[in-house]
Parts: C-alpha cells; structure tokens; sequence
C-alpha cells in the first residue's frame, strides 16, 4: 500500500508539471478494470494512460505473471466495453524493480516475457514498464 501512495505522489506531480490531470483510485479498493489510475483527464476523454501498480520484485515469480495478465485483460475487455470506458492508448505496469532478463527461465526472462504480451494477447493499446530506473526519473 505504501508503495502505491509513492506511486501516486509521483505520477500526481509528474502530471501537474506538464499540465495533465491524474485520477486515482483507492487502494484500499482494488484495481479499477485493471488500474490504478489514468493519466490525462479522466474517463471520458480520448487517449488515456492507464497505470497498475504491483509491488512484484524482478524476477516475477510464477504467481505475478498471471496476475499481471489478468490486470491487463481487465483493462482491455473495459476498453472494448460498449462505453468504451478507458480508451486506452497505453497500458503501464509500475513495479519497484526494473525487469530482469534471466536465461534460466522456462519461456524466457522477464523482459521477453512482457514484451510478447502484446501480441499474445492481442492488445489495441501499447504496454510498458516502469521499473526502478523510471520511478527515480520522476523524482527529478
């Protein structure tokens, strides 16, 4: 939970500096149809930066995957909803690591592995990562 807070606090004034709006949701709550928050305005406006958070450590672990598959089917199925709640033009996973790329892994490191979730799963948005590199960018 702390390291949601952090996450909001930092996206929050990464929004404000360049003039964007960040909606965030609760923790406490659960994920929102896959996210923990939108960049840019709201729900209704078209283009949205959605953000989940998972406190997973790099290398994720055989439980994080399908969690991290199934948050962005959550966010894919809402997208393709009859109000097409999110319109999501970009879907970021937040973790505290960067990922790692280990070769002892059965069907590839972590790297490989999130980079062939968008055509696996056949997403209409993009997919990206932050990890530890990114957070420390923000606090700049």
């Amino acid at each position: 939970m702390e390291f949601a807070r952090i996450v909001d606090l930092l996206l929050f004034h990464e929004a404000r500096r360049q003039g964007h709006t960040l909606t965030l949701f609760s923790d406490r709550a659960g994920d929102y149809q896959g996210l923990d928050s939108f960049a840019d305005g709201g729900l209704r406006i078209h283009g949205r930066v959605g953000y989940q958070y998972k406190f997973y450590p790099s290398p994720l672990s055989g439980e994080h995957r399908p969690e991290v598959k199934a948050a962005i089917v959550k966010a894919q199925n809402a997208r393709q909803g009859e109000k097409q709640r999110h319109r999501l033009t970009k879907w970021v996973l937040v973790t505290p690591d960067d990922l790692t790329e280990s070769g002892r892994r059965e069907g590839g490191g972590d790297v490989t592995w999130f980079d062939g979730l968008q055509q696996d799963l056949n997403c209409k948005f993009a997919l990206e990562h932050w990890g530890h590199r990114k957070l420390q960018a923000l606090y700049s």
